[in-house]
């Protein structure tokens, strides 16, 4: 692909960092991002669905050995897992500003039918919702184990805001490279899009999940 000239981007585990000379190749043919599942930032939720090829301890060195190699990083999290309390939202926005993560997108743990998770919560009586029309990834349709429907639901939208920020946007891109430059139109395209879709929910959704009341900041009032 080196001689093509091409931009391109592509998906890929975050184990893709432990090959320097992939990584090499890649930035050479032109690879300008890669779309990475992160899935959660705790090994617990990790467990739950048996991602045992990504290690919480190797996220942080393999994001920068990304980013060293100049290729942008689009991370996908899911909320809703068993093992996670609604400081869950807060502490992987936390997670994607500190380590400059350019685009991230967020989905919430849905039980598709056929599935081995579907079984599980059926059994455990925990489905709430037989509308396959709202197996979105985005609507919650089975009972959480450690909040309330309504605290995961606006959870979600929570990270979905909060991300959109404009202040959020340049925590994550304030470098001067090419990737970052490129990831900013992206940004303001997906803030655009998701503050059209958000328009619509009810002023509950805006409430802010944290981990204490005291740990509300200024930021979080920002536009």
């Amino acid at each position: 692909m080196i001689p093509l000239k091409i931009r391109w981007f592509s998906q890929a585990s975050i184990i893709i960092a432990r090959d320097r000379e992939l990584l090499r190749l890649a930035t050479r043919s032109g690879c300008k991002g890669l779309f990475i599942g992160f899935e959660s930032i705790f090994s617990a939720a990790l467990e739950q669905v048996g991602k045992k090829i990504n290690r919480i301890e190797d996220y942080r060195e393999g994001i920068k050995t990304i980013h060293d190699s100049g290729i942008g990083v689009i991370g996908a999290f899911i909320f809703g897992f068993d093992s996670d309390n609604k400081g869950v939202f807060e502490e992987t926005v936390e997670f994607i500003e500190r380590n400059k993560i350019e685009l991230a997108s967020f989905s919430i743990l849905t039980p598709l039918p056929g599935t081995r998770l579907y079984k599980t919560l059926e059994e455990q009586g925990r489905i709430i919702n037989r509308d396959w029309s709202r197996y979105t990834c985005g609507e919650v349709v089975f009972k959480p184990a450690q909040m309330s429907v309504d605290e995961l639901q606006n959870g979600y939208y929570w990270a979905r805001r909060e991300i959109s920020k404009y202040g959020s946007i340049f925590k994550r891109t304030a470098r001067l490279n090419k990737i970052a430059l490129l990831s900013i139109p992206v940004n303001l395209i997906m803030r655009k899009a998701s503050r059209a879709s958000l328009k619509g929910m009810k002023t509950k959704s805006k409430q802010i999940p944290q981990k204490s009341m005291n740990n509300i900041s200024d930021r979080h009032c920002e536009g």
